[in-house]
């Protein structure tokens, strides 16, 4: 609370030095853009990580400890997949969509589809099908 009062009241300072207007940047930046930058900023975390593990861990031919042989190779396939659920949450919140992000849609996805297949296959009229609403 207080510290909403003080960046309010400081709003004139920080658009008189650096000519953007508070409001406007904090709506820019809102509750749908967040977790997008989070997921963007974890995967390029990992991605560091990763790289850094590969090259403190050289494999040469023996295992130092299976944990972090795995940790090498897994690091990378968890930045990938932190950095396309980023791209995902960004692109649905510039679309206007809150996002439950990749994994979840995808889920939903399949279950819609699958529901309607299987009320296909038991004779509902799916989409007005067979001239059937």
């Amino acid at each position: 609370m207080v510290a909403k009062a003080i960046m309010n009241d400081m709003g004139w300072l920080w658009e008189g030095c650096t000519g953007y207007n508070i409001k406007a940047m904090k709506a820019y930046f809102s509750r749908w853009y967040f977790p997008g930058a989070l997921y963007l900023g974890f995967s390029l975390m990992c991605a560091v990580f990763s790289c850094l593990m590969a090259i403190a861990f050289p494999e040469d031919g023996r295992a130092v400890n299976p944990f972090i042989t795995l940790a090498v190779y897994l690091f990378p396939v968890i930045s990938a997949y932190l950095f396309l659920n980023g791209l995902y949450i960004l692109h649905t919140a510039r679309a206007g969509r809150p996002s439950r992000g990749l994994g979840d849609d995808a889920v939903h996805f399949l279950l819609r589809r699958w529901s309607a297949q299987d009320r296909r296959l038991r004779g509902n009229v799916v989409d007005g099908e067979n001239g059937k609403t």
